[in-house]
């Protein structure tokens, strides 16, 4: 918070409260004459119709648009966990194929113009207009109605009024086993970059780990170490922690 413009929004018009969705972001392009692709937050280009929910885009979402959300794997009608579900995901974009049962469902909060999304675009519609255009395009549909066929939906959405609104949002995402919340200013604009008028509301625990092992190291620090094997004094967590400065 003590990085972002929380203090200067205006409650009173209404704050947007999402839940961190628990899947791969991704963005859905279409262009103006309905052809779909879809890219990772890095660009990687998923294979054409892979992901069984390009037609179903092309039939719900605006043309020349980019749609921005998240990615869920659903098998039998129940979402896979984050791990299973994008390792389902990254198999697919190298090429194979989705299990029996499974299907691909697309939580999306943000669209705009194909022309505003390129490098250090900017759009400067803000966010409340935004988000009723998707409105316009989606009906909003509960997770139970989503395994029924609708594959394209809107991200849960909660309108609070005040800091605490928003932080019992967060707490219930919380109790539901989910990642946590984003608060968004109704005025926030579109950039390419990162913005201050977003804030991601998450857990942060401080433990203490006790080093274990080291991974090999590469380039400069092959004589060294990649990263550092830690583990809990319970023994029920065991990471490695990388990130680590010269």
């Amino acid at each position: 918070p003590e990085g972002s413009n929380m203090e200067e929004w205006d409650y009173s018009e209404g704050v947007y409260s999402q839940i961190k969705a628990d899947g791969q972001f991704a963005y859905i392009n279409i262009s103006k004459d309905g052809y779909v692709w879809v890219t990772s937050r890095g660009g990687t280009l998923m294979p054409d119709g892979v992901l069984g929910i390009e037609a179903s885009a092309a039939a719900t979402l605006k043309h020349g648009t980019s749609t921005h959300g998240e990615l869920t794997i659903y098998r039998n009608g129940v979402m896979l966990e984050r791990q299973i579900g994008n390792g389902i995901l990254n198999s697919v974009s190298k090429g194979g194929s989705l299990g029996k049962g499974e299907i691909v469902v697309f939580d999306c909060w943000d669209q705009i113009p194909l022309e505003a999304f390129v490098s250090k675009g900017k759009y400067e519609v803000p966010y409340h207009e935004r988000y009723c255009h998707l409105e316009t395009q989606i009906d909003f549909q509960e997770v139970s109605e989503c395994v029924n066929g609708k594959q394209i939906k809107l991200i849960e959405t909660k309108i609070v009024y005040s800091p605490d609104e928003a932080l019992a949002h967060y707490r219930d995402a919380r109790k539901r086993k989910l990642e946590g919340t984003v608060c968004k200013s109704s005025n926030a604009i579109w950039k390419d970059g990162t913005s201050k008028d977003q804030v991601k509301q998450k857990e942060v625990v401080d433990v203490e780990l006790e080093v274990i092992g080291f991974t090999a190291g590469k380039n400069k620090f092959a004589h060294l170490f990649g990263s550092l094997t830690c583990q809990s004094s319970c023994g029920l967590l065991i990471v490695n922690a990388s990130g680590i400065p010269d």
